[in-house]
C-alpha cells in the first residue's frame, strides 16, 4: 500500500524542484546550510502534494493514458488520495513557515499556481499558452526565487535566473502533451498538440528549447550574473546542445518519452551549472 502512495507522487519528477530550489540557495551563499535543505525537502512535498492534486482531479484522462497509475486501477481511493495530499501541502507549508515568512509567502503563490492548473473551476490545463504559462511561473522563476529567499533577501539576479527557465519550460514542458493526446482530447483539454497539430507544435517549440540559454551570456556582459563567467559559458552551449537535442527527438518521433526525459536533464545540468558557477 504504501509503494502505491509514492507512485501516487511521482518520486522522478521531485528530483528537479530539489535540485533547482538547493542550486538556487548555493548561487545566493555561495554555500550549503541546513536552512536549505529543510527548504528542498519542503519544495519536494510541495511538488509532490501538486503531482497528486493533479491526478485527482485527471483521473478519467488517466484511465486512457495511463491506466495503471494508482488512481485508476484503484489502488487507492480518491478519499485517500485527497487526504494525502493535503496532508503533503501542510507539511510543506509549515517547513517554509518555520524557515522565514517570506519563504512562506512563495510557497503560498505556488500553492495557489498548482490549485489553478488542476482543479475547478479554473483547472487552467485545459486553456492553451495559459497552461505552459501555468506551468512554467511556478516551475521557472519562482522556484529560483523560492531558494534564493530560504537563505538571503530577494535580489534581481534570480528573478533574471528564474526568467530563463521561465521561458525555456513556457514551450518545454509540452514535450509532455503528444503521449496524452487521447485522453486530453477526449476531456476537452486543449494542449498545444491538440491545437496545432504535431508538426506546427514542434516548430513552435524548437525556439523555447535553445534560445533563452542565449540570455547567460547577455547576463554576464550586463553584470547582472555575479558567477563564474568561463562555467556559466560552458553551461551554456551544454544546454543549447541537449535543446537541440531535445529538438531533434520530437521531430524523430513525438511518442517517445526520451524529449521529455531530455527536457529534465536539460534543466538539471543547467541548475548544476550555475550552482557550480558561483562556488569556484
Amino acid at each position: 500500500m504504501f509503494k502505491n502512495y509514492i507512485t501516487l507522487t511521482r518520486p522522478f519528477t521531485l528530483v528537479l524542484p530539489i535540485i533547482a530550489f538547493i542550486s538556487a540557495g548555493i548561487i545566493a551563499i555561495k554555500s550549503i546550510n541546513m536552512q536549505l535543505l529543510l527548504g528542498g525537502l519542503a519544495i519536494a512535498f510541495l511538488n509532490a502534494a501538486s503531482n497528486e492534486l493533479n491526478q485527482i482531479f485527471d483521473i478519467n484522462i488517466d484511465k486512457i493514458n495511463k491506466p495503471n497509475r494508482p488512481l485508476p486501477s484503484k489502488k487507492i481511493s480518491l478519499k485517500n488520495a485527497f487526504l494525502s495530499c493535503l496532508l503533503l501541502y501542510i507539511i510543506s507549508l509549515l517547513i517554509s513557515y518555520f524557515i522565514n515568512s517570506r519563504l512562506f509567502i512563495i510557497f503560498i503563490i505556488i500553492t495557489i499556481f498548482t490549485i489553478t492548473y488542476s482543479a475547478p473551476p479554473f483547472r487552467f490545463k485545459r486553456i492553451p499558452w495559459i497552461s505552459n504559462l501555468n506551468i512554467a511561473i511556478p516551475r521557472g522563476l519562482i522556484i529560483i526565487v523560492a531558494g534564493w529567499a530560504s537563505v538571503k533577501p530577494i535580489t534581481f539576479e534570480p528573478i533574471f535566473i528564474g526568467l530563463i527557465y521561465t521561458i525555456y519550460l513556457f514551450g518545454a514542458q509540452s514535450t509532455k502533451d503528444f503521449s496524452d493526446i487521447k485522453g486530453d482530447k477526449k476531456y476537452n483539454i486543449i494542449t498545444l498538440p491538440i491545437l496545432y497539430g504535431k508538426t506546427k507544435t514542434i516548430s513552435i517549440m524548437i525556439p523555447f528549447l535553445t534560445l533563452p540559454f542565449l540570455l547567460i551570456p547577455i547576463g554576464i556582459s550586463q553584470g547582472i550574473l555575479t558567477g563564474n563567467p568561463l562555467v556559466l559559458l560552458i553551461t551554456t552551449t551544454i544546454s543549447l546542445i541537449l535543446g537541440i537535442r531535445t529538438s531533434i527527438i520530437l521531430r524523430k518521433n513525438t511518442k517517445s518519452k526520451a524529449s521529455w526525459i531530455y527536457m529534465y536533464y536539460t534543466l538539471f545540468i543547467t541548475n548544476l551549472g550555475f550552482a557550480i558557477a558561483y562556488v569556484v
